[in-house]
């Protein structure tokens, strides 16, 4: 049986996880989330499971899991040990400050990427290792700046999987859709709590509503209204997180014309209830200040 996954760190300040699974012959259970990850064969060897298609791994080799894939691994030989390191696709944004790295980003995240980052031994092997051991040492360290050095490795780690998009015109033609859009995604983020009529979105870039719609859909894959609830759920996420407001009002802020339509849209995005989120959410910042207990 396959599902969609809800990490824990969903919600949190800092959405990305570093796990280690070993002595069990499932190593992980198929399954998908929205989510970035790369696995790593630290011993033994695997059968890795990618959408369908079976990969079979040994010691040192690194795969990469992209989002909305369905993925499993399952260990072949005993003494199999597996290293996961997975996080929320918005982790790393604020370090893509040139347009372009946005938009090989978003490429990357939509493309069908090859799944094997590197085969042990091979020539990109050690600076792919180098840069997983450095997030899983500074992750179990937790000393002081260890998030922003995490995000540094995570963004190299990225960027070298990125340097494989090769089409260059779609680039090019999303980068100036983008750049076209940039107002709307502005106001869309300014006003999410409010009600939005689409006419008004399109206005700020001085389009027609047909016309703006088919350009958003075209640079944003995905539809306005899409981007809209994608700001309100993230956004309500925020409020679970740092606040205790009552369902209504923060259904309320969050743009949501009452709090029965809010949990619904909700679970239906997140397979859970905001008030199971927020126990959740509550439980990982407590791990963040206390991560050793």
């Amino acid at each position: 049986m396959t599902h969609k996954k809800n990490e824990p760190f969903e919600g949190s300040s800092f959405p990305l996880r570093v796990t280690v699974q070993k002595q069990k012959e499932d190593l992980v259970n198929p399954h998908w989330h929205e989510h970035l990850e790369v696995l790593m064969i630290l011993a033994g060897k695997a059968r890795v499971q990618l959408n369908g298609k079976l990969l079979e791994g040994e010691a040192g080799d690194i795969f990469f899991v992209n989002s909305n894939v369905l993925h499993g691994v399952e260990a072949v030989e005993a003494g199999t040990e597996l290293m996961g390191v997975v996080w929320d696709v918005h982790l790393i944004q604020p370090l893509l400050e040139e347009v372009e790295l946005q938009h090989m980003y978003q490429l990357l995240i939509r493309s069908e990427a090859d799944p094997v980052l590197a085969r042990a031994g091979s020539g990109e092997w050690n600076k792919y290792c180098d840069l997983l051991m450095a997030i899983r040492r500074e992750y179990e360290a937790c000393e002081l700046g260890y998030r922003t050095a995490i995000k540094f490795h995570l963004f190299q780690l990225v960027r070298k999987q990125m340097g494989r998009l090769a089409d260059a015109s779609d680039l090019l033609r999303l980068t100036r859709d983008y750049e076209r859009l940039k107002p709307a995604i502005a106001f869309i983020e300014q006003n999410y709590g409010s009600k939005l009529l689409l006419q008004e979105v399109a206005q700020s870039v001085r389009l027609s509503l047909f016309h703006f719609s088919r350009l958003f859909k075209r640079g944003m894959n995905r539809t306005v209204q899409q981007f809209v609830l994608e700001v309100r759920l993230r956004e309500a996420k925020r409020l679970l997180r740092d606040t205790d407001l009552p369902m209504a009002e923060l259904s309320e802020r969050v743009g949501f014309c009452n709090a029965n339509y809010f949990a619904r849209m909700f679970r239906e995005h997140t397979g859970t209830t905001p008030l199971n989120m927020r126990k959740q959410l509550q439980a990982v910042v407590f791990e963040e200040h206390h991560p050793h207990e």
